[in-house]
């Protein structure tokens, strides 16, 4: 993977994510220098499985969606109906 500094990168997770589908991208990513902010539906955390059934990590989100919307609409009303 090319270098990465200066590139934000946004991951969007939910409860259920498979643990090495959003660990192993996020781990490359922040490696080659990205900044990675994870996202989900609500505030908190979301759970993660391994093979759909077995509950493993849970990880902390960054942002809601719902924040970045109302964030969003604030800066740019004319794009926001």
């Amino acid at each position: 993977m090319s270098e990465l500094t200066d590139f934000r990168v946004a991951v969007l997770a939910t409860d259920g994510f498979e643990e090495s589908e959003l660990a192993e991208p996020v781990k490359a990513l922040r490696d080659a220098g990205a900044q990675v902010t994870i996202l989900s539906l609500e505030a908190g955390g979301i759970q993660g499985v391994r093979h759909d059934l077995d509950r493993t990590v849970r990880v902390k989100i960054d942002r809601a969606i719902r924040d970045l919307s109302e964030q969003f609409a604030r800066r740019h009303p004319q794009r926001w109906r």
